[in-house]
């Protein structure tokens, strides 16, 4: 904590490990329909639904509210398509939320139903959140996220998200991960992904 505290600003309130940094990297995942999905060596994982917002404007230095991301939008539609399976925002074990910056991930884990507004300097705690946490909510970011591994815009989040559910995380696997979401983007490009293991 002293070392991040005491850390260079790049630009306040943000400081050096505030930002993630861009990594030439890749990441793949394979979509296929359920029937052939159930036929490869891991278990499958579904979308069951997503959503892309831009938010209020398409400018994001327009916006009357910066604490009104674009993300706001993005999640409401994306719990709105999946209303008839029932699943809802405590029913998820894993959230692999963007990170670029440490605020946007608050701004994901508020607009996606997490934690209530406002509540994060109080929710997140300790270890909160964290693989082993006694806490509620879901595990966030276990592998890191971009500000430890280094951003490729989201589909390191992707791949994680269906690793977890496939129960191929090794040391970082968040027991009994049936259902995750995927969160990518700030201020006017945001998307969503709610994700669910097959039996």
């Amino acid at each position: 904590m002293d070392e991040y505290l005491n850390a260079r600003w790049i630009s306040k309130p943000f400081c050096l490990f505030d930002c993630d940094y861009p990594v030439d990297g890749y990441a793949a995942v394979v979509i296929t329909t359920p029937d052939r999905a159930r036929h490869l060596p891991h278990r499958p994982v579904s979308i069951i639904a997503g959503s892309q917002k831009t938010g209020p404007r398409t400018e994001t230095m327009l916006w009357d509210d910066m604490s009104n991301m674009g993300a706001t939008y993005c999640s409401r539609e994306m719990w709105e398509l999946a209303a008839g399976t029932g699943i809802r925002p405590e029913d998820v074990q894993v959230a692999c939320l963007y990170d670029g910056f440490t605020i946007l991930t608050v701004n994901w884990l508020e607009a996606l139903g997490f934690i209530n507004v406002g509540e994060a300097k109080d929710v997140l705690v300790g270890d909160a959140m964290q693989l082993g946490s006694s806490g509620p909510g879901p595990v966030l970011n276990p592998n890191g996220g971009m500000l430890s591994e280094g951003r490729v815009h989201g589909m390191g989040f992707v791949a994680e998200a269906a690793d977890q559910l496939m129960g191929r995380s090794g040391a970082r696997q968040v027991p009994d991960a049936r259902i995750a979401v995927v969160s990518n983007g700030a201020g006017v490009q945001n998307c969503s992904m709610l994700l669910k293991a097959l039996d």
